[in-house]
């Protein structure tokens, strides 16, 4: 009867130690797997960056024009500041007018 109880004990120690590393390496896949997914996405997302970043030294090989080309802004918003820039002459003249009326109160 004591070898059957031992026997018993040791299959149940064998079989928590057997669900013990299942559950373990079944955590472990899956950290592997993310690690590996993480290192692949972000080689790729490295590796393009030398060619798609402008750095200063494609800049300096540039010619004034095409550095011109690059740093002008679009001709809509070009327009829109200069229209803002005289409506902001024009309110601070109002606002000069306003205040000599005012007497140099403010």
């Amino acid at each position: 009867m004591a070898s059957g109880i031992e026997n018993d004990m040791d299959r149940f120690s064998a079989e928590d130690a057997l669900d013990s590393q299942i559950t373990y390496y079944t955590d472990e896949l899956k950290y592997f797997i993310n690690c590996v997914s993480k290192q692949v996405i972000e080689r790729h997302l490295v590796d393009t960056l030398s060619r798609n970043v402008l750095s200063p030294m494609i800049i300096a090989g540039m010619s004034e024009l095409q550095v011109e080309t690059l740093a002008k802004e679009a001709p809509d918003v070009s327009r829109k500041r200069e229209r803002l820039e005289e409506r902001k002459k024009v309110l601070d003249k109002g606002l000069k007018i306003f205040m000599e009326a005012l007497g140099g109160f403010s």
